[in-house]
């Protein structure tokens, strides 16, 4: 039905015009070719044929369509355009179009015809693997610029076929969106996703053991429902002591999360107290450390407490200039500076000492 609407109308057109030049019908029965001796033409192949139309030598000539054959490698969308035409002078359409059927000589495309829009002559059809296709072109160049002038025109048509991508027009509802295909009508839809409102990582802090570390994503929605997600990106490595992101999007949003592996601790093995000092030794941390942050108080919630930083090489440390017969809490954790940071673990168990 397509393909006879498509081959009426410009029939009719024709035959009106011609008639109008008192030129019989006849004339125009000739033809380049038919689909019998159609020329193959493969994909990404374009092919230029030349089209006679109009009066010469007292003879009139109409060689105005051309057939190709087809065979699709894989199942799928393609494209078939036509080029090389002229635009009418009066205003009206391109009288050109490409109409692609089977080999039952059903019409198989979407479009065809001279599209004001996008100001060319193509056919989009999904086409299904190993089949065979006939492409039929047609191009009269009634009303252009050199049959008005010349009455008689000679046109380099080209003729190409390429893999179709979709452009899609979206049609947004309140449950469901729907894309179509602006070209071939290709359709589908889509659950509108709520976006999200909470989201945070599993766990946010490990201890190194020199594993690979990879924490689940956690989402919920506006509506208070799990969301499963799919794009979660993680940064490479996550064995090491350090600060690794992680990147989610989902929908038309982006969430950056991020988690820790801070060093193994380390604990007190000894404290002897002396006259106003004390002197403690603790097991040395083989990987992951820069060194030792030493912390002392005579509070035992470590108020105005303290701080001292030795190298990770040291296992014991003299704490000197303490009060006399004090008491006094001590505890020691292990850190790595990273990118200019440090990382720290978590506080040893808390030794108590009086000094002398």
């Amino acid at each position: 039905m397509k393909k006879f609407g498509k081959t009426l109308s410009i029939g009719l057109a024709t035959i009106m015009a011609v008639s109008s030049l008192g030129i019989g019908t006849t004339a125009f029965a000739s033809q380049v070719n038919s689909v019998q001796t159609a020329e193959s033409i493969g994909l990404n192949e374009t092919k230029s044929t030349v089209f006679r139309y109009g009066e010469i030598n007292d003879d009139f000539l109409s060689e105005n369509t051309k057939y190709f054959k087809f065979v699709a490698p894989t199942t799928g969308y393609y494209e078939f355009d036509l080029t090389g035409y002229q635009n009418r002078i009066d205003g009206q359409n391109t009288t050109a179009y490409i109409d692609v059927t089977d080999t039952t000589g059903k019409s198989v495309d979407s479009g065809g015809y001279y599209d004001q829009y996008y100001n060319d002559v193509k056919a989009v059809a999904e086409l299904t693997q190993g089949q065979t296709y006939y492409i039929e072109s047609y191009y009269s160049p009634f009303k252009t610029a050199d049959y008005e002038n010349n009455g008689y025109a000679e046109s380099t048509i080209n003729i190409s076929v390429t893999p179709h991508t979709h452009e899609f027009s979206a049609e947004a509802y309140s449950t469901t969106t729907y894309y179509t295909c602006n070209r071939c009508h290709y359709s589908y839809s889509e659950e509108n996703k709520k976006s999200i409102s909470n989201i945070y990582l599993e766990k946010i802090k490990y201890v190194y053991d020199g594993k690979l570390k990879t924490p689940n994503v956690i989402a919920y929605d506006t509506a208070g429902n799990l969301v499963n997600l799919t794009n979660v990106s993680y940064a490479s490595g996550r064995k090491n002591v350090g600060t690794y992101n992680v990147s989610v999007t989902y929908g038309g949003q982006s969430f950056n999360l991020s988690f820790q592996i801070v060093p193994k601790r380390t604990n007190i093995s000894s404290v002897k107290a002396g006259k106003k000092k004390l002197t403690l030794k603790w097991k040395k941390q083989q990987k992951q450390a820069t060194g030792y942050q030493i912390q002392y108080s005579t509070s035992k919630k470590f108020s105005r407490a303290k701080t001292i930083t030795v190298k990770s090489k040291i296992t014991s440390k003299t704490i000197k200039g303490l009060k006399a017969k004090k008491k006094y809490y001590v505890r020691i954790r292990t850190y790595k500076v990273v990118n200019g940071k440090k990382l720290a673990s978590s506080w040893s168990k808390t030794k108590s000492i009086k000094t002398k």
